[in-house]
């Protein structure tokens, strides 16, 4: 089973969207200091914005790896797709290396046949085994680009 990109985007929006809620605390923290020290004037207001600062600039942080965490998802989640189309597309070459080898030999078998006895084997099966071959060939060169285009 394959990695799910819609599952993983599904993850990486939700960390986006936590990243936004972070945003939104924030602004409302500081829009509540703002009215505490309109209303409030005391030697303690100087340690209560201290501690408020604080949390703001954790929430900036939290904030901030929410968003790059969600970055992160999508791309180890493309690059982890990418791995298992490569995989998939060399396991299709090999088959399709495989498929040729054996239509090829085929081939060869039929026409040395057909020449050594040209009563044994009809014309009409040695041009099917030339186009079994043939195909077998196209199948492999679309292999090759396949993998190519993914390397």
């Amino acid at each position: 089973m394959g990695i799910n990109l819609y599952e993983a985007r599904s993850q990486a929006d939700k960390a986006y969207i936590y990243a936004g809620d972070l945003r939104n605390v924030k602004s409302s923290l500081q829009n509540y200091q703002t009215a505490l020290q309109q209303l409030w004037q005391s030697d303690e207001m100087l340690y209560i914005n201290n501690a408020i600062n604080d949390i703001l600039h954790k929430l900036s942080a939290a904030s901030s790896e929410l968003e790059s965490l969600s970055s992160d998802i999508i791309s180890a989640a493309n690059a982890v797709k990418r791995a298992e189309d490569l995989a998939a597309a060399q396991t299709e070459l090999n088959n399709a290396r495989n498929e040729m080898d054996t239509a090829e030999r085929n081939y060869d078998t039929a026409r040395r046949i057909c020449e050594a006895n040209p009563s044994v084997i009809t014309q009409s099966a040695l041009e099917q085994a030339q186009r079994d071959c043939d195909d077998a060939r196209r199948k492999y060169d679309t292999a090759v680009s396949k993998v190519r285009s993914l390397s």
